[in-house]
């Protein structure tokens, strides 16, 4: 005989650092039977300050495998998007003493040079005009 469909949030296996809220009914299929919505509250202690809420949908189709794979897949993208953010900010630093003397010396050259385009007649660079010997 199958199992009933599980309602419960709480009897599904899921990993350390997630806190399992109460299931609630979305609605309803075609077939008039129930869709609970399984949400739970995922931490980790690797991203302190960091929390993630992951909604599952399933009707009766679902088995409870199928649901707790489908949260599985969710952490782990969840950790692949935190660890890529992480990456992004390392990456990311105030710049030195030098490096700004650097930035501000080509902030000042393209200034140089956009004012010298503004001159020009074709508008894209500048080039001495050519001299004319009048004598």
């Amino acid at each position: 005989m199958p199992k009933p469909f599980n309602q419960d949030t709480r009897e599904l296996w899921t990993p350390d650092g997630v806190e399992k809220l109460s299931p609630s009914i979305l609605g309803s299929n075609l077939k008039g039977k129930p869709i609970v919505t399984h949400t739970i509250l995922f931490r980790s202690k690797a991203y302190p300050g960091r929390a993630e809420r992951i909604i599952i949908n399933a009707d009766e189709t679902f088995s409870q495998a199928e649901i707790e794979d489908h949260m599985a897949q969710a952490i782990e993208s969840t950790l692949v998007r935190w660890e890529e953010e992480r990456q992004m900010k390392v990456g990311l630093h105030a710049p030195s003493p030098a490096e700004k003397k650097e930035v501000s010396a080509a902030l000042r050259e393209y200034v140089a040079h956009r004012e010298q385009r503004k001159e020009s007649t074709n508008n894209k660079l500048y080039y001495e005009p050519a001299k004319v010997d009048s004598s």
